[in-house]
């Protein structure tokens, strides 16, 4: 529907998830560039679903009208929450690591 809206048998904002990001080769400096861009787009992904699902949650009606899909917006608001902290940390983790390797002092 295009007031954001769905009915019944049409799933619900919840039932969307990111695909697991697998973990990527680190040899070199290359995989550690491509593991960081691998994770800066998840990042970007998790961010756009976070913003995604707080605006489903925004409609003051929804609880009232859909509890189901209350329910499941708030489960998947919270997981994208949890992954977009995790995705982060491991993001940090390998930059310290890059910077090491590269011989980088780390930014203030």
């Amino acid at each position: 529907m295009a007031d954001g809206r769905r009915g019944k048998g049409q799933g619900s904002v919840g039932d969307e998830r990111l695909p697991p990001l697998a973990p990527p080769s680190l040899k070199g400096e290359r995989g550690f560039r491509r593991a960081l861009d691998l994770l800066l787009g998840r990042i970007t992904a998790l961010e756009a679903r976070i913003t995604e699902l707080n605006a489903v949650l925004a409609d003051p009606e929804l609880y009232r009208r859909d509890p189901a899909r209350f329910r499941n917006t708030t489960e998947a608001l919270a997981l994208a929450k949890d992954e977009l902290a995790a995705a982060e940390e491991q993001w940090l983790r390998l930059e310290m690591m890059r910077e090491q390797i590269e011989g980088i002092e780390p930014r203030s």
